[in-house]
């Protein structure tokens, strides 16, 4: 109990430090937002828009991997541990985003047809 406290207190201190230099860095680069958006408009403003779903997922896998995540299906199934099963899921859940994509592809290629 006393190292996981300390482990606690050791990562609650990491994290504000982050939290400070992201907000700071986010008041230089975008002097006019308010303080409670910071953190996300620094996101959005710095990292791509393709990226940022790309980080969201590989921190959800990282948290994943480390038995922080848990998925529950209906009927319950309690699953976790293995990777393949996370990246078929992955997979699956990004499939309109593949079919968004090749439809827009099409949709250019008939364009330049008319």
């Amino acid at each position: 109990a006393k190292q996981g406290t300390i482990v606690a207190g050791i990562y609650i201190i990491l994290w504000a430090g982050a939290m400070t230099l992201a907000g700071m860095f986010a008041m230089v680069l975008l002097p006019d937002i308010s303080s409670q958006n910071a953190l996300s408009e620094i996101t959005l403003a710095v990292v791509p828009s393709g990226f940022i779903g790309v980080v969201f997922a590989g921190i959800i896998l990282w948290a994943s991997c480390k038995d922080m995540v848990f998925t529950y299906y209906y009927p319950y199934i309690a699953y976790k541990g293995n990777i393949f099963v996370y990246i078929l899921y992955a997979l699956l859940c990004l499939t309109p985003v593949f079919i968004n994509i090749r439809e827009g592809l099409r949709w250019r290629r008939l364009k330049s047809k008319i």
